[in-house]
């Protein structure tokens, strides 16, 4: 009997032992063992993209509403040098993360921005430049897609359309017909028009093919913007029309 309690007693021990280590302070050091977000990451996206990326550098990202803090990695593409982009990992339970990545936004940058100058030039003279900005991060429940698949997705890019020459009103109804026909084409972003105010126009120019360049608060008068939901068909789009020159 007394042999039996103690087994009783060492299985309630093991029991317990393990529930320690699968929750609470004692998970710390299964995730330890376990793969660190960089290398997670790593496996993730080699075999998300069928290529091998390099890491550059991680950092930690901060815990907000309703989302535990995680980690961020900027990486480079050794198919593709010239490409840079972002993962982020979030671990769900022992040794498993959910992770958003960039890839795919600035891997089709060039080649959206590339589609949307043929477009313009339709319908903008002088000197304008058109920029196609990038933003958003792919859950990993989003597959690897062709070029034609992906920039077809609802507002994958913001396009940024910046004018010299032309008047308000010009340059409005045109970005107005450019919007339409891109749309036609399937193409669901959110659209911007504006003009240089404040900057020397060469530093201007520099700066807004810079992913870092920030135009939202100053710097740029805007003339139009089509701005779409968060979500699609949540609601319509936020649109603003300048009505008439300023003086």
């Amino acid at each position: 009997m007394a042999r039996k309690t103690e087994k009783v007693i060492i299985y309630a021990i093991i029991i317990l032992i393990a529930a320690l280590l699968l929750k609470g302070c004692g998970g710390i050091w299964l995730r330890l063992l376990g793969p660190s977000p960089e290398s997670a990451m790593v496996k993730y996206l080699e075999k998300k993209y069928d290529e091998d990326v390099t890491c550059l550098k991680t950092y930690g990202l901060d815990s907000g509403y309703m989302v535990s803090g995680g980690t961020q990695g900027e990486f480079i593409s050794n198919k593709h040098p010239e490409l840079t982009f972002k993962c982020s990992a979030y671990g769900e339970g022992i040794w498993t993360y959910k992770f958003y990545d960039d890839y795919q936004v600035n891997f089709y940058q060039n080649d959206v921005q590339n589609v949307m100058k043929e477009n313009a030039e339709k319908y903008f003279s002088g000197e304008y430049y058109v920029v196609a900005d990038v933003g958003i991060s792919d859950p990993d429940t989003v597959e690897a897609m062709s070029f034609e698949e992906y920039v077809k997705r609802y507002d994958r890019y913001c396009v940024l359309i910046y004018v010299f020459d032309m008047s308000d009103e010009e340059a409005c109804d045109a970005m107005q017909k450019f919007v339409a026909d891109v749309e036609k084409q399937g193409f669901q972003y959110t659209f911007y028009l504006g003009r240089n105010v404040e900057f020397e126009k060469e530093d201007f120019i520099e700066l807004i093919y810079d992913k870092d360049f920030s135009p939202w608060y100053k710097g740029v008068e805007w003339i139009y913007y089509k701005r779409l939901p968060d979500k699609e068909g949540a609601e319509e789009p936020e649109i603003y029309i300048i009505t008439e020159e300023k003086e």
